[in-house]
C-alpha cells in the first residue's frame, strides 16, 4: 500500500489536501490493524491480506 501510494503521489494527480490525507492513513494503518487484531482475536497473518501482483497489505 505504501508503494502503491508513493506513485501516486510520485504522478503528481493528487492535491496538496488528499496527499495528506494519504499521509495521515499511512501513520494510522498500523494502530488500526493492531486494533482489529485485539478487537477480533486475529492473528496478524489473518489480517495479511493478498493484493495480486501488489503483494500483501502488511
Amino acid at each position: 500500500m505504501e508503494r502503491q501510494a508513493l506513485h501516486r503521489v510520485d504522478g503528481g494527480d493528487l492535491t496538496e489536501e488528499q496527499e495528506g490525507r494519504l499521509g495521515l492513513t499511512q501513520m494510522f494503518l498500523p494502530d488500526r490493524m493492531q486494533e482489529l487484531h485485539e478487537r477480533y482475536g486475529l492473528t496478524i497473518e489473518d489480517l495479511n491480506l493478498g493484493l495480486g501482483p501488489l503483494g500483501t497489505l502488511l
